[in-house]
């Protein structure tokens, strides 16, 4: 369940990057929803997530993803499981954001991580890529 401050935050970022993509990068909302689904966040801002907003508003501003997180054992296997599956560190961190609405692994919780750890080994031992 959203607390109110998680909603209102995600209505003031998806006005920001309405806005930045109007202003600075001279886009309507039509060719925003067509970078958006390039990029792999989908054609509707309102279906994003918290995370996935700030990531999506990091993108589109240039900013760069360079996690530094401090991982146990359970985050370290997830980047190794990941890695070997061919996924780079920005993918693993953007479907962490869809699926828990987490910004880093170290926000998951022992549980969540090892429900990450299980997707990870399905989709290795189906040796398909979302």
């Amino acid at each position: 369940m959203k607390t109110v401050r998680q909603i209102e935050k995600e209505k003031e970022l998806r006005r920001q990057i309405v806005l930045f993509a109007k202003n600075n990068l001279q886009l309507n909302i039509e060719e925003l929803r067509c970078a958006m689904k390039e990029k792999g966040f989908g054609d509707s801002l309102r279906k994003l997530n918290l995370s996935m907003l700030i990531y999506l508003k990091n993108e589109l501003s240039g900013i760069e993803f360079n996690p530094k997180d401090i991982l146990d054992s359970q985050g370290r296997y997830i980047c190794f499981l990941a890695s070997s599956i061919g996924w780079q560190r920005k993918k693993l961190y953007l479907f962490i954001a869809y699926k828990f609405d987490k910004s880093e692994i170290r926000y998951l919780s022992k549980q969540e991580k090892g429900a990450m750890i299980s997707i990870l080994k399905q989709i290795k031992e189906k040796g398909n890529s979302i």
